[in-house]
């Protein structure tokens, strides 16, 4: 399970939000963890996180209850920087807020799981990742154009038009190396997720992209 959000439920319990590759969207819970748990297991709580989970029997459960769980990877660099962790909130939220519940999807999954760990091997290109994301994410959803008929999806400015045709037309390496000053990044992710807040019908309220904003240079 690729871990989207945590939720307080009780004293000692919480209810895990994430995105499975054989169910889809997805809710545990896990119980008991101030007193038979140790510290160590609510430090793989994180956004992103990809955990193995063990579930406990029985169907009486309203939602499905946790026996264990084990992070798949370390994901060290990720949890390391600053800037890796902050896009990794962003995304969390991002996908936390859009991904609604269904069936499972094992492309969307498997891209997901790549992604994070792309995103956790980077050394380079950084400041472009949460942008190639959006833009491969939402074409995933099915709402991205194709890049020939840009020049008549008035949604965008010319001028980000230009630059969404370059990241769907670049391997992963070069599009996170396209130069952009800090002003038109902002902008121009700004104008991805209202595009897919037009898309999905909802209002997208994203709190995490502006303490992105600060950290991206």
């Amino acid at each position: 399970m690729i871990l989207l959000h945590t939720t307080k439920y009780g004293d000692s319990s919480l209810i895990l939000h994430g995105f499975t590759r054989e169910q889809g969207r997805k809710s545990f819970m896990v119980r008991g963890l101030g007193r038979k748990r140790g510290s160590s297991s609510t430090a793989l709580l994180h956004p992103l996180s990809i955990l193995e989970l063990e579930l406990r029997p029985g169907a009486e459960y309203a939602i499905a209850q946790l026996k264990d769980y084990t992070a798949k990877y370390p994901l060290h660099s990720l949890r390391g920087s600053i800037i890796k962790n902050t896009i990794a909130l962003y995304i969390s939220e991002l996908l936390y807020r859009t991904l609604r519940d269904s069936e499972s999807d094992p492309s969307l999954y498997d891209f997901l799981e790549s992604s994070i760990l792309t995103l956790n091997a980077l050394e380079g290109g950084i400041p472009n990742f949460h942008i190639w994301f959006t833009i491969k994410y939402i074409s995933l959803l099915g709402f991205m154009p194709d890049s020939s008929s840009l020049e008549l999806f008035e949604t965008f400015e010319p001028w980000q038009r230009e630059l969404l045709s370059r990241f769907l037309t670049s391997e992963v390496e070069e599009s996170l190396n396209i130069s952009l000053k800090r002003e038109k990044r902002n902008e121009f992710i700004e104008s991805l997720v209202r595009f897919l807040e037009q898309c999905l019908g909802q209002r997208i309220d994203i709190k995490s992209l502006n303490v992105l904003h600060q950290v991206l240079i």
